[in-house]
């Protein structure tokens, strides 16, 4: 429970810090969350699967990383869609902003979601159930997490964009909030001396000519030899894995949690539950002579 309330304030916070937004980040944060309800259903209804495990709780955090992630594409797209629209020649307006925003940003989030739910969906043919139910249960997580960010989430950016986006919006405890601005803040970046270069168009030009011509091109075989030498370096540990003998321990040693499961199958079980138990009631002790001597038998040997 700590470290998934320090997940959500650390993702939280980093979303206010990078977007300067409360709002933009509690609808985020409040859509990531909401994502569980229909996420469960698919996996109980669609799925027919009973089992809740730790390792689907565990999806919390792995659903922090993917929402931000989506909700961080879908906003800087916005952010550049006014100079996109304008290098194109296409007339400036909020739907044909909102328009080149879901386009590019859907399809993008399409891939990598696709390939997100493809690699935990794999775990469902698992014999262990703990995994296979895992992997179902995160795979919905990250669907309906998309389907929420594309259909959700651009309706906060335009009520936002509407109301709030050139107004202070800051907390009342202090007053270094800056001012938030989700209308291209590329554009600041545009040279003074060429107003027809901006960051953006540098930025793709240096990766193209600069880092791809003389390092990718030149370097290519070096670069395809080196990583074939990872690539068989771990297929061949990847085939000595070994499952653990032991299980996994999810609390403390001495822990009462961690001991109930070893303590009930040594000193209890004789089956599959401890309902299994036979007990013996004897009648027709005297009670004047005395409680029964115990010393030296065991409550839990059923022969003493």
């Amino acid at each position: 429970g700590f470290w998934a309330v320090g997940s959500f304030v650390f993702v939280f916070g980093f979303l206010i810090v990078m977007k300067r937004s409360w709002f933009l980040a509690t609808m985020g944060m409040g859509q990531i969350f909401l994502s569980f309800a229909p996420s469960y259903f698919l996996y109980y209804g669609i799925f027919q699967q009973r089992y809740f495990g730790v390792f689907n709780m565990l999806s919390i955090f792995i659903i922090l990383g993917i929402g931000a992630d989506d909700i961080f594409v879908l906003l800087d797209t916005w952010d550049q869609s006014e100079l996109a629209l304008e290098a194109g020649g296409f007339k400036v307006t909020k739907f044909s902003k909102m328009s080149y925003t879901w386009k590019h940003s859907a399809s993008a989030m399409a891939v990598t979601s696709l390939t997100t739910m493809a690699s935990f969906l794999a775990n469902a043919g698992s014999s262990f159930p703990a995994i296979s139910t895992f992997g179902i249960f995160t795979s919905m997580l990250v669907l309906v997490n998309y389907c929420a960010v594309i259909l959700y989430y651009p309706t906060v950016v335009s009520f936002y964009d509407k109301h709030w986006a050139r107004k202070k919006f800051c907390c009342g405890a202090c007053s270094i909030c800056p001012k938030p601005d989700l209308a291209s803040p590329l554009r600041k970046l545009k040279k003074h001396d060429d107003p027809g270069v901006d960051a953006t168009q540098e930025s793709q030009n240096w990766w193209a000519d600069i880092f791809a011509e003389r390092f990718i091109v030149r370097l290519k075989w070096f670069i395809f030899v080196v990583l074939t030498i990872v690539i068989a370096v771990f297929v061949v540990f990847t085939v000595q894995l070994r499952p653990d003998p032991n299980p996994p321990r999810f609390f403390p040693e001495g822990n009462n949690f961690n001991e109930f499961g070893p303590t009930k199958a040594e000193y209890f079980a004789r089956g599959g539950s401890v309902f299994s138990l036979n007990q013996q009631l004897v009648w027709g002790f005297d009670s004047e002579k005395g409680p029964i001597d115990r010393t030296g038998t065991r409550a839990t040997n059923e022969t003493d």
